[in-house]
């Protein structure tokens, strides 16, 4: 019975001093961050339509070493079948906000995935879905520690167990810039 908790508090005294050096190793970015996205959305009869849209928002980012976490709050709007400054039906606003695990194979290549939740602000549909959720993958090449670069890919998951006919997208692709403010 000794021994075991002798080798517990020798463990957790060696988790406590790693953990808290990998702690002071950390880097602590937060940020703007804009993207123009292309959507897919399901309708009700099984086909899809596109949408082209815009996205704003901000991030944080812990970076230790080469592994991350990257947390954003957005505003993401779905615009019409054309141009988002077209007039249609189906406009959307909503709040995104992703959380993911990113990695850095080399200087400045970051190469992340995660989830997000979504929450409906404004909708010019006839659903009453308020809340969606997606996976994601992310690359971002950050030129220096200010600008950055980044494509992600979205896939949303039927909270209802159907996608068709959902007020959020299937599939989404942005294309941002991220600008550091520290």
């Amino acid at each position: 019975m000794l021994n075991q908790k002798v080798i517990f508090q020798a463990l957790l005294a060696l988790a406590l001093t790693f953990g808290i050096q990998s702690i002071s190793q950390a880097q602590f970015k937060f940020g703007l961050k804009s993207a123009v996205t292309t959507s897919s959305f399901s309708n009700k009869e099984g086909g899809l339509f596109s949408k082209v849209g815009l996205s704003v928002g901000t991030f944080a980012d812990i970076q230790i070493k080469r592994i991350g976490l990257r947390i954003e709050g957005n505003g993401i709007y779905q615009g019409s079948e054309g141009h988002f400054w077209q007039n249609d039906e189906t406009k959307i606003l909503y709040a995104n906000v992703p959380a993911m695990i990113r990695y850095m194979p080399v200087k400045n290549l970051y190469i992340g995935g995660g989830a997000a939740l979504n929450y409906k602000i404004l909708g010019s549909t006839t659903s009453t879905e308020k809340m969606g959720m997606d996976i994601l993958a992310d690359i971002e090449y950050r030129f220096g520690n200010k600008i950055g670069v980044n494509l992600r890919y979205t896939h949303g998951i039927p909270m209802g167990g159907n996608a068709a006919g959902s007020i959020f997208p299937s599939q989404m692709l942005q294309a941002g810039l991220t600008f550091s403010l520290n």
